[in-house]
């Protein structure tokens, strides 16, 4: 293979880890959120949150990824933390 190619691999392999590394860490503080929710007896979901996030990284964003695109990966992200949340409260296990 081309070493200028593996070179820039090798780059897209440490971002992908460490993209990894935050979404873990996102994760678990989206669990800690929903242990304080349970406790004072919130919902889950906000909404208004949810979009505000989205909104606020499309403004941020400068390319080259178009609002939709970083629109749709947040969605995502939030999606999945959003089921961790429900799976925590509804077995009631912190750890999932």
């Amino acid at each position: 293979m081309n070493p200028e190619i593996n070179k820039i691999r090798e780059k897209i392999n440490e971002i992908d880890k460490n993209i990894l590394k935050l979404l873990n860490e996102r994760a678990s503080l989206s669990k800690k959120i929903v242990d304080i929710k349970i406790k004072k007896n919130l919902p889950v979901c906000d909404p208004e949150r949810e979009k505000n996030i989205i909104e606020t990284l499309k403004k941020l964003n400068e390319g080259p990824l178009k609002h939709r695109d970083v629109e749709e990966v947040i969605t995502a992200i939030i999606k999945v933390c959003k089921n961790l949340q429900h799976l925590v409260k509804n077995s009631g296990d912190k750890n999932g």
